[in-house]
């Protein structure tokens, strides 16, 4: 398999997962969307760089939510972050943060959430694209 073809699927199957996360599901599309998730980090691994590994982190924390599966969504938030972020634009850093807030706050632990709450919304007010801030602040509105 070729890298594009690593990265056709890594998005596909990404976008694909999103999909599901933001529809209502079945179990069966529960499982079809944790199996795309998998897959697009699988081929993130071989293609992606430290923005892709972190968005696949991501995706996977905010799946273990939805599964009320606070220790998985804890851990994979806290991978998101452990990215190199140096390139990162603001709004994905809120956003990471934000998955590490709704992660800890399925597990109840209140003080981190909104410490990574407060983290969010600080590297939010840098952001200066308006379109990304209004979907980022939603995100955070939503916890």
């Amino acid at each position: 398999m070729s890298a594009s073809d690593d990265r056709a699927i890594a998005i596909a199957t990404y976008n694909r997962a999103q999909e599901l996360y933001y529809s209502t599901r079945t179990s069966e599309q529960d499982h079809e969307m944790l199996q795309a998730a998998l897959t697009s980090r699988h081929h993130w691994r071989l293609v992606g760089g430290e923005q892709e590994f972190a968005v696949s982190d991501w995706l996977m924390s905010r799946i273990y939510v939805a599964f009320n599966e606070p220790r998985l969504a804890v851990e994979f938030a806290l991978s998101s972050i452990s990215h190199d972020q140096k390139t990162f634009p603001h709004w994905l850093k809120a956003s990471l943060k934000e998955g590490v807030a709704r992660a800890y706050k399925s597990a109840n632990k209140m003080h981190e959430f909104e410490h990574y709450k407060g983290l969010a919304l600080a590297e939010l007010a840098l952001e200066s694209d308006p379109d990304e801030v209004k979907i980022i602040a939603e995100q955070i509105a939503e916890i």
